[in-house]
C-alpha cells in the first residue's frame, strides 16, 4: 500500500532490499566494478548507489567471490590483448611483458635489496651513517703539531705576508 502524498511533493524514498541474485548478476555484467553494477541495478530497481553495492559485498562473502571471478576473467582478457600486441611487435608491449614476467632473467627497472642468505638485512639510518662518516673523516684530518715544527704547540706557522708569522691551530 502506498501512502498518498501532497501534489508537488518529492517522492518518498524507502530502503530497498536488493535480491542477492540480482546483485551478483549486476556484478557479472559490470565486470566486477561496484559502480557499474549500481547503474545496472538502478535500471531495474529505480535507484542504487555504488556504496550500496559495496555494503552488499562486505555483508555477503559470496558476492566477493563473484567480483574475484570477474577480475580473473578481466585479467585473462587483458593478457590475451597484451600477447596480441606482442605478436604485432608493439615495442611498449614487449618491454612491459619483459619487465613484469622476465624479472628472473634480469628484465626489471626495480632495485631489490639482498643480503647474506639466512640473515636479516641491516637497515641503517642515513643521517646517523653520514654523521659517523664525517666524524671519522674529521679524526683522520686532524693534524697534531709536533714540537719540532715552527710554531711548536700552537700549530703550524702561517705567514701573513708582512714579515710576521701568525699561528693557527688546526682541529
Amino acid at each position: 500500500m502506498t501512502l498518498p502524498r501532497e501534489p508537488g511533493a518529492p517522492p518518498r524514498y524507502y530502503k530497498v532490499r536488493y535480491k542477492l541474485k540480482h546483485v551478483a548478476e549486476a556484478l557479472r555484467k559490470g565486470a566486477g566494478i561496484p559502480s557499474a553494477a549500481a547503474v545496472i541495478l538502478a535500471k531495474s530497481y529505480g535507484h542504487c548507489s555504488s556504496k550500496t553495492v559495496r555494503n552488499y559485498l562486505q555483508r555477503y562473502p559470496q558476492l566477493q567471490k563473484e567480483v574475484d571471478d570477474q577480475v580473473e576473467t578481466n585479467l585473462d582478457a587483458a593478457e590475451a590483448k597484451l600477447l596480441n600486441a606482442i605478436e604485432k611487435n608493439e615495442e611498449w608491449a614487449i618491454k612491459f611483458y619483459l619487465e613484469c614476467k622476465g624479472k628472473n632473467r634480469g628484465y626489471s627497472r626495480r632495485s631489490e635489496l639482498v643480503g647474506v642468505p639466512g640473515q636479516p638485512i641491516v637497515v641503517t639510518d642515513a643521517r646517523q651513517w653520514i654523521t659517523d662518516q664525517l666524524n671519522q673523516m674529521d679524526e683522520r684530518l686532524r693534524i697534531e703539531p709536533s714540537r719540532s715544527e715552527p710554531g711548536g704547540e700552537d700549530g703550524p706557522v702561517i705567514s701573513n705576508g708582512e714579515g710576521q708569522a701568525d699561528t693557527e691551530t688546526v682541529h
